[in-house]
């Protein structure tokens, strides 16, 4: 006659079992969590290269023109480019205006969005998102160049959840860095000649990977911008 299991038996099938499916279960856990996060990265990664991309093509088109008067030091502005240093809570919140002859995308109310080859002002700052604290990155687009550069146009997003954007200016003329631009103050009609441009994007989507997410990933790029003005040096 068969013997059956014993209690102890039993419990030390279920453990070792219990030990097998923790573990699978641990596994296949650690590696989702390892997918998403790669995943995310990559996303991240793409949405990065797609605004260095932009920035460089609008960055390297940017141009300065002017209507001299018999007062130098008296002159009507055409195009600009202002850089605004500007913070939120400890995350950098630049913001950039500036003439370009990059073109971009006019859109037309019931046409769609159409190609647009001439020169506009285009602006990318950015908004804080209550939900997530982080920011938000807009662009805004005015093919109308007329004497205010802050407003007009049409803004549309470019990336959501970002920890910082940074612009720095180089002055050829000076050999210094700033982190400020304005071509509306008296002598400064010229452009600078390299723009440094930091993006931080934070290291993990929180929704999706449940880690703590510790300063973020700092990409930068240095952009030359081609058109100077050398015979129109600061205070003349």
């Amino acid at each position: 006659m068969k013997k059956g299991f014993t209690l102890i038996e039993i419990l030390l099938a279920l453990a070792i079992t219990a030990t097998i499916i923790s573990f699978i279960y641990s596994s296949f856990f650690v590696t989702f969590k390892t997918y998403n996060a790669l995943e995310y990265r990559e996303k991240s990664f793409q949405n990065a290269r797609a605004i260095f991309e932009r920035l460089t093509n609008q960055f390297q088109s940017s141009y300065f023109d002017y209507i001299p008067k018999l007062d130098l030091n008296k002159r009507n502005r055409v195009t600009y480019f202002i850089g605004i240093d500007n913070f939120e809570g400890s995350m950098p919140a630049d913001r950039v205006i500036f003439s370009t002859l990059a073109g971009g995308y006019q859109i037309i109310e019931g046409s769609g969005i159409l190609p647009w080859g001439d020169s506009m002002d285009v602006d990318y700052f950015t908004e804080l998102d209550s939900e997530t604290g982080l920011l938000n990155l807009y662009a805004r687009q005015d093919v109308t160049i007329d004497d205010d550069p802050m407003t007009g146009g049409i803004s549309y997003p470019l990336v959501f959840g970002i920890k910082g954007i940074n612009f720095r200016y180089y002055d050829g003329y000076t050999k210094e860095w700033k982190d400020t631009w304005d071509t509306r103050e008296s002598g400064n009609w010229y452009l600078p000649s390299l723009v440094e441009v930091t993006l931080i994007i934070p290291n993990s989507n929180k929704n999706n990977v449940e880690e703590e997410d510790t300063g973020g990933i700092v990409l930068s790029d240095v952009i030359e911008i081609p058109f100077k003005v050398y015979y129109m040096k600061p205070n003349e």
